[in-house]
């Protein structure tokens, strides 16, 4: 009798499992998402690092060269006499130290001559002289050029360093490029100019 009874029981509850599933309606959609939970709290600063090594020191510049640079030498006492021309010339060794490349292509280069009155005047110059071999009252010309570590005075109408209102001294001034376009404006011809703004003594 027990055993009917269980056998009719456990009958019973298969048949309410399959009542059940059969029963199932259709699936739901899906539900709205939810809203982004809030940020959590900020973690611990990380530890430093160490620092690195120093660099080495860099090497030392080079010694800038003086902006000006002048020289002084007295008149030359060879002369070469050119009749074709009735002029003379005569030139004179510079170290390429003073007059440098640098001043030759950019710089400004300058001769001046010491007067009998103790003034400096600039070349080239003239001025009125008698033309001894003719008799003719002429204007002795006194001009130069220059390049790299010489400089060439010629003097037409004479044969000899005797230049009129001359003591015999001549100066040669070397400007630097950067001197000369810091000084745009300086009258090189006017000495005591040249002198004042640079120090030349």
């Amino acid at each position: 009798m027990k055993t009917i009874i269980i056998k009719t029981l456990a009958a019973g509850i298969v048949a309410g499992v399959l009542l059940f599933i059969s029963c199932k309606g259709p699936v739901g959609a899906t539900g709205f998402t939810g809203t982004v939970g809030a940020v959590g709290p900020q973690g611990a600063t990380g530890i430093a690092g160490t620092n690195g090594t120093n660099g080495t020191n860099g090497t030392n510049g080079t010694n800038g060269t003086n902006a000006v640079t002048s020289v002084s030498f007295p008149f030359p006492t060879s002369w070469i006499w050119n009749a074709a021309q009735y002029e003379s010339q005569a030139t004179i060794t510079v170290s390429t130290s003073i007059l440098t490349q640098a001043i030759v292509d950019s710089g400004a280069v300058m001769l001046y001559e010491e007067t009998t009155s103790g003034l400096w005047r600039a070349m080239p110059y003239e001025i009125a002289t008698t033309f001894l071999s003719h008799g003719n009252v002429v204007n002795e010309e006194v001009r130069w050029d220059y390049t790299l570590g010489s400089i060439l005075i010629i003097e037409s109408y004479s044969n000899d360093s005797n230049f009129v209102g001359s003591i015999g001294n001549l100066k040669l001034v070397c400007i630097t490029p950067g001197a000369r376009r810091a000084n745009p404006y300086l009258d090189l011809h006017n000495y005591e100019a040249v002198k004042n703004a640079f120090h030349i003594k």
